[in-house]
C-alpha cells in the first residue's frame, strides 16, 4: 500500500484533476482514506455498456503526459531520479506479479493457472502456435528484460479500463489502484492503455445490437489518446527517435496485454460479458491474431509508427 500512496500523492501533484482527493494514510494500520467516486463507473463498464464520454482522450493522454514527464529523468534532477529509483525498487513482489501474469505463464503450456475459453479448436490451435513459436517467446523475452532493466518513469503498473474511473454526464476522469508502481519503461503504461481498447474493440462484434459505430469511437479515442500524447511529448522536447521507439514499444507491451488476457489466469471484464462461449471464443481467436501482430509490429510495414495505422489493421480483423 506504501507504493501505492506513493504515486497517488505524486499524481495528484502533477495531475489533480485525474486524481482522487487523499485525506489520511496510515502505513502501520494499512488504512488509505479518499475520495468516494459518487456516481463513476469503471471506463470498463461504460465501454461494456456503449456508453460515450466526451474529452476522453484528452484527459488519459494529459494523466500520461504529466506522470510520466515529471517522474522522468528529462524533467528531473539525476539525484532525485536515483532515490524514485531506490523507493520504487522495493515494490518488488508486485513487480514479480506482473512478471508471471504477463510474461511467463501464458507462455507456457503445461501453466496450470492458465484459462481460456474451451470447446474451440482454432483458439486451441492458435495457443499452442504462440506458445511453441520461437520468435514470440524470445520477443517476450527481450520485453521482459525490458521492463525490468529500463529506467524512464513513475509508472502506474496496472493502467487498463478498470483503473479508470469515468463520469459520462460530466467528463470526469479519475485514476486509482496504482498499488503495481515502479520505476520503469513508459510503454508500460501506454501499452496496457491502449491493450484493453482493443480488447473493447474487439469485444463489440459479440454485443446485442449494432455496436459498429460504437467501436469506431472506441478507435478514434485509441488515435486522439496517442496523438494528444505525441504532440504534448514534442511540445517536451522529446525527440522524434524517442517518440518513435515508444510507440513501438508500447504497441508490443501492448500485445502481451491483449494474449494474457486470453491466455492467462486473468481474463477481462469484456470478454466474459459474451455470454454464447462460440463468440467469445471468435472474439479471443481475433485478440490472440492482433495480439502476435502487435508483437511482431517491426517487422510489419502496415504499422509505420502510425497509430491511424493500427486502428486500421485491427478493423480488418
Amino acid at each position: 500500500m506504501d507504493f501505492e500512496w506513493s504515486h497517488l500523492t505524486f499524481a495528484s501533484r502533477v495531475v489533480p484533476e485525474c486524481t482522487p482527493k487523499l485525506y489520511h494514510y496510515s502505513h502501520n494500520e494499512h488504512i488509505l482514506l479518499m475520495e468516494y467516486l459518487d456516481n463513476h463507473q469503471t471506463m470498463r463498464n461504460m465501454l461494456i455498456q456503449g456508453h460515450q464520454c466526451s474529452g476522453l482522450d484528452i484527459k488519459i493522454s494529459n494523466y500520461l503526459v504529466q506522470t510520466l514527464h515529471q517522474s522522468s529523468p528529462h524533467h528531473l534532477s539525476p539525484n532525485d531520479v536515483d532515490e524514485l529509483i531506490k523507493h520504487y525498487t522495493n515494490n518488488s513482489e508486485l513487480c514479480s506479479v506482473t512478471e508471471t501474469v504477463i510474461f511467463k505463464e501464458p507462455y507456457q503450456s503445461e501453466c496450470p493457472s492458465n484459462c481460456w475459453t474451451k470447446n474451440s479448436k482454432e483458439l486451441d490451435d492458435l495457443i499452442h502456435q504462440i506458445q511453441s513459436n520461437a520468435l514470440i517467446r524470445s520477443t517476450v523475452s527481450s520485453l521482459l528484460n525490458q521492463f525490468r532493466t529500463q529506467k524512464q518513469s513513475v509508472v502506474h503498473g496496472d493502467l487498463h479500463t478498470g483503473s479508470i474511473m469515468v463520469r459520462s454526464d460530466t467528463g470526469s476522469v479519475v485514476v486509482i489502484d496504482p498499488e503495481f508502481a515502479f520505476y520503469g519503461p513508459s510503454s508500460f503504461d501506454i501499452g496496457l492503455l491502449l491493450a484493453n481498447l482493443f480488447i473493447a474493440f474487439i469485444a463489440q462484434r459479440a454485443y446485442p445490437g449494432d455496436r459498429r459505430s460504437y467501436a469506431k469511437w472506441i478507435g478514434a479515442l485509441v488515435v486522439g489518446i496517442w496523438n494528444q500524447f505525441k504532440i504534448q511529448f514534442k511540445n517536451l522536447q522529446y525527440s522524434d527517435q524517442y517518440l518513435d521507439d515508444l510507440f513501438v514499444s508500447s504497441l508490443k507491451f501492448a500485445s502481451l496485454e491483449v494474449i494474457r488476457r486470453v491466455i492467462g489466469m486473468a481474463s477481462c471484464g469484456e470478454m466474459l460479458a459474451i455470454e454464447d462461449e462460440t463468440q467469445r471464443a471468435r472474439c479471443e481467436c481475433v485478440m490472440l491474431l492482433f495480439g502476435t501482430r502487435l508483437l511482431l509490429c517491426e517487422q510489419d510495414g502496415n504499422f509505420s509508427y502510425n497509430i491511424q495505422n493500427v486502428v486500421d489493421v485491427l478493423e480488418q480483423f
